[in-house]
């Protein structure tokens, strides 16, 4: 019985890896990663051993960055939903929602913006194919 918990466990490590070193580099710390499929692609915190910690889970579709600011578009239940990252409240040992804003709609989104000093021309620079 032990030894099938510790195989159950190792395939369970093993299919919650994420490889970052295959995916789209943001920033510094920061990937965009697929897991299994598109769907899936997330926005990870790099922790430096070739794993990361989710931020933005599941379903994003565009990023835009500048040195303050990450800002995310997820496309989930059949809508679109944004995000924004404090770069300076995040580190490995931060609890996500001390960094990430939202999920928001689009008009949410853009007070939020002004509210965070998010920059005007910040934009979506890069968007995912499925």
């Amino acid at each position: 019985m032990r030894k099938l918990f510790i195989i159950l466990l190792f395939t369970l490590l093993l299919g919650c890896n994420v490889d970052l070193s295959t995916d789209y580099k943001v920033s510094d710390n920061y990937y965009v990663s697929i897991i299994d499929i598109p769907e899936d692609r997330s926005l990870y915190y790099d922790l430096g051993d070739g794993s990361g910690i989710g931020r933005v889970n599941g379903g994003v579709i565009a990023v835009g960055w500048d040195n303050d600011h990450i800002i995310v578009e997820q496309y989930k239940d059949n809508k679109n939903l944004f995000y924004i990252l404090e770069i300076n409240k995040d580190s490995k040992y931060a609890v996500p929602s001390e960094s990430v804003s939202g999920p928001f709609n689009e008009t949410e989104f853009n007070e939020i913006r002004t509210k965070l000093n998010v920059d005007a021309k910040l934009g979506f620079s890069k968007r995912f194919s499925s």
